[in-house]
């Protein structure tokens, strides 16, 4: 794939629980080296910048990833979301 179609985009996904009793290793080993755990409206998740062709590329991608580490489980009806604020027209 041409590096230079690569856009970096940031989103964040919403889990359903903390991740605390998972270590940050198996994230970084199952290609979230991308992503920090963090907190959205006060609920667990990982706000990912990941380059990629297309958000839907990237949204793909770092959910399969994130699915696959033991423990980590994504809320289906709140992800993914864009972490910057909408604006108003």
């Amino acid at each position: 794939m041409n590096r230079s179609a690569m856009t970096t985009h940031n989103f964040v996904l919403i889990l359903e629980g903390p991740v605390d009793g998972t270590p940050s290793d198996l994230l970084f080993e199952a290609g979230l080296d991308d992503a920090a755990v963090t907190a959205f409206d006060g609920r667990p998740a990982l706000d990912v910048d990941r380059d990629a062709p297309s958000l839907l590329f990237a949204i793909a991608s770092a959910t399969t990833q994130a699915e696959s580490v033991p423990g980590v489980r994504l809320d289906q009806r709140n992800t993914p979301c864009s972490p910057e604020p909408q604006r108003r027209r």
